[in-house]
């Protein structure tokens, strides 16, 4: 480590590296790195920013930054020796459920990041779970030693870092990101309704759904539940991927068995930084699977049924006030049925003030550690 500094000392430090799961068409993710630029753009409007991503042209296209691969090696390095503040976030980063590859690239980042002389913050992100030892063991070093700051987007995380060896106070609790993204005027969100195929006058019901262990046995509840929302409140039933490549086919195999309603389907949610939003306001109610859609629709104030896959998705429908919510496992048309009535009667919605004063807390860990540098820049 003490050559890596070596080799980061030899110019001047200026400019901020993000890192994150960024142009992989994920409308959610999409939405955290619009809301940390815009962070960045009004905390330290004089510091370059360089987005790591799976599409630099893309990102480059969408958010007026620049961007290089995230699998650049070499980019990486001769990037962070230069930077002054790395920023890893948000979203569940640091979790083996789905790889533990994924897990050690964003570890490795991050050591090497504070390895070459960076400051590091993570960012409104999620941990865990992460269940092997190995995992367990290096997530706890990198955590203790290579981060200067965390903010933590829910309550489990929070457990997660403790039981990782992490002291409660070296975290913030704060919330997703996302939740900072608002909707636009009414005239762009009336565009963005008619190019996806929308009448802005139109009263809808969005599903976020996603494939996962048992929905396809599940999917017929909820083309079920879009015939009772059409028929009992004149909902008009439009599915809205926030991971087109995997929510499609998955919103695609509920349809086929709606009878009566007449459906839409949305293609992307990522087109625009603020699509996700705009399209989510105009919802009376969402039914969602994925958490970025009951964020998206906490975020505009519409009230939410969520079907937790996840131990996340119960966590935030707790967080923010919604009881609206079951496992995956024990949908039925019946029980969504129901959810879907209390959360229409108001008497059950977000707590959407509440979030977003919690959110704020990423943007004030983010100005206290840039202070940090600006003030060891004027000392050096």
């Amino acid at each position: 480590m003490n050559i890596l500094r070596l080799l980061s000392s030899r110019r001047e430090r200026r400019g901020v590296l993000l890192c994150g799961a960024y142009g992989m068409g994920n409308a959610g993710d999409e939405a955290i790195l619009h809301a940390i630029l815009a962070r960045l753009r009004t905390a330290a409007p004089e510091e370059p920013v360089t987005v790591l991503s799976k599409n630099p042209a893309e990102t480059q296209k969408m958010h007026g930054v620049q961007a290089v691969h995230m699998f650049h090696p070499h980019r990486f390095f001769l990037l962070a020796r230069r930077t002054r503040l790395y920023i890893s976030g948000g979203g569940t980063l640091l979790q083996d459920i789905t790889s533990s590859r994924s897990l050690y690239f964003y570890l490795l980042t991050i050591w090497l990041a504070r390895a070459l002389g960076n400051q590091v913050i993570l960012y409104g992100s999620g941990v865990g779970p992460i269940r092997r030892p190995m995992g367990r063991k290096w997530a706890a070093y990198v955590l203790k030693n290579c981060v200067d700051s965390v903010t933590l987007r829910d309550s489990l995380s929070l457990k997660e870092l403790e039981g990782l060896g992490l002291s409660p106070g070296s975290a913030r609790l704060t919330a997703d990101p996302a939740l900072a993204v608002e909707r636009e005027d009414a005239a762009t969100v009336d565009r963005a309704m008619v190019q996806a195929g929308m009448e802005p006058e139109g009263r809808y019901l969005g599903f976020a759904l996603r494939p996962w262990e048992g929905f396809a046995e599940k999917a017929p509840q909820f083309a079920a539940l879009a015939d009772y929302a059409w028929e009992k409140y004149g909902l008009k039933p439009v599915f809205l991927p926030i991971v087109p490549a995997q929510d499609l086919p998955a919103a695609r195999l509920a349809a086929g068995n709606i009878q009566t309603a007449p459906c839409r389907f949305v293609e992307r949610l990522d087109a625009a930084p603020r699509q996700a939003a705009n399209l989510f306001s105009r919802m009376e109610a969402v039914v969602s699977i994925r958490l970025h859609g009951l964020i998206f629709a906490a975020a505009q104030g519409v009230p939410a049924v969520g079907v937790a896959y996840d131990q996340k998705v119960s966590a935030f429908m707790e967080d923010s006030g919604q009881s609206t919510y079951c496992a995956l496992e024990e949908v039925s048309f019946p029980r969504l049925a129901a959810l879907l009535d209390r959360a229409l009667s108001g008497g059950n919605g977000p707590e959407t003030e509440k979030l977003r004063r919690a959110e704020a807390g990423n943007g004030l860990a983010l100005e206290e550690i840039l202070t940090d540098l600006r003030r060891e820049g004027e000392e050096n």
